[in-house]
């Protein structure tokens, strides 16, 4: 009986780490070799002794070193490894047969979770694996103009959450606007549009629901666009509005320590020397893969700021494991066209003078040096999009 209870509570522990893993890397060492794994990080992939490089490999765009990480039989303990492959592949525009052969093995393997469970950790995760699966599968026959076989893996999960990713959420309103639902969309590309958000897909999508509805009159669609790019006003948003009075509860308002830093190519910053700016400051390692997902997403947020002199960002690379750190970041910043100031951490102590106890970590210091917010962990895409030029926005106008 007592051990039927010990695995049961085993697997309850397991099902709370595979839901938190995604989004927040913990900043402990690595499992040392020859320590058992729990069931949620064998059935993650994240015991495999591969996984380390793998993620290297992943966002340093070596498709060559993926490949041969990933082949041989499908494994089940893969699954997480398997679609966040195709995930990076797909959100950076790189091998699309590649992305669609690891999108299927992490779909059939899901698939079969999902019918036949074979335990408790199974019938919770295996939904959310298939549907995950099933907006991959939909985003790459989207982006090849299948949009009815797009269409067929979009809705066959309907009920379940999708992962939060921008990209795969504006070829899935592409998918729809293509369909005889197009008006089922019509107001939710109005409201991207008319809320900032002016991507190519977004516009191809509403563009498409445009023509259906003026049929003769597609001539008129490039002034309605503009026009409604044009009613693009944060202050009469309304999500901004209930956003932004949530985030002034959350305001901490304490001093920041200062502390003194080298970048990669040895200049000194030092945070007292940026008093009078918002410092955002983005805790981060190699080895954390929330941490570089949130990336282009956070080079989305630079890039609204780079005329803005009273607003800096800095990458803090800490608890990094990788030797040859200065190399890595250098043909990373490359192979992205990040235009990230990194500043090394190397010995963890500005990380631990924050607090923090995972990764990614953002804190955002006001004008007067004082802390407003420290958030923690990789939500997706929208929400970092959203929420954080609103935190520094926010920290702008402290006292």
């Amino acid at each position: 009986m007592m051990k039927a209870i010990v695995n049961y509570l085993c697997k309850i522990v397991g099902f709370v780490l595979a839901l938190v893993i995604p989004v927040v890397s913990f900043a402990q060492e690595p499992t040392p070799a020859g320590t058992a794994p729990d069931a949620a990080t064998i059935k993650s992939g994240g015991h495999l002794p591969y996984a380390a490089e793998l993620n290297r490999a992943l966002f340093s765009h070596n498709l060559r070193v993926i490949d041969s990480l990933l082949s041989g039989t499908p494994d089940k303990a893969r699954i997480g490894s398997y679609r966040r492959a195709a995930t990076v592949l797909l959100e950076n525009d790189l091998d699309l047969q590649m992305t669609e052969k690891y999108a299927t093995i992490a779909y059939e393997l899901s698939k079969e979770m999902y019918a036949h469970p074979s335990d408790g950790y199974d019938r919770e995760i295996g939904p959310s694996n298939l549907s995950k699966a099933l907006e991959l599968l939909g985003s790459i026959a989207a982006i090849r103009g299948d949009f009815a076989r797009a269409m067929q893996y979009f809705t066959e999960t309907p009920d379940t959450p999708r992962s939060g990713s921008a990209k795969m959420e504006a070829l899935y309103l592409l998918t729809i606007a293509h369909s005889d639902k197009y008006a089922t969309v019509k107001q939710k590309l109005e409201s991207k549009v008319s809320s900032g958000d002016f991507g190519p897909e977004i516009k191809t999508a509403i563009q498409l629901v445009y023509n259906k509805e003026h049929p003769g009159k597609t001539d008129g669609f490039e002034a309605w666009y503009k026009a409604l790019k044009a009613s693009y006003k944060p202050e009469n948003d309304p999500a901004r509005t209930a956003e932004l009075a949530a985030l002034k509860a959350q305001m901490a308002g304490r001093p920041a320590r200062d502390f003194s830093l080298f970048d990669t190519e040895g200049k000194q910053v030092t945070l007292g020397s940026l008093k009078g700016k918002v410092v955002v400051l983005d805790f981060w390692a190699t080895w954390c893969v929330p941490c570089l997902a949130s990336f282009p997403a956070i080079q989305h947020v630079m890039d609204r700021y780079k005329d803005d002199h009273d607003v800096v960002f800095l990458f803090v690379n800490t608890r990094e494991k990788n030797k040859d750190i200065k190399s890595w970041i250098a043909k990373f910043k490359t192979a992205h066209n990040y235009s990230f100031p990194i500043l090394l951490d190397s010995d963890s102590k500005v990380v631990d003078f924050f607090g923090s106890t995972a990764l990614p970590t953002k804190v955002i210091i006001d004008k007067n040096g004082m802390i407003q917010f420290t958030t923690i962990g990789y939500a997706g895409d929208e929400v970092l999009v959203s929420e954080l030029p609103n935190m520094i926005e926010l920290a702008k106008s402290a006292k």
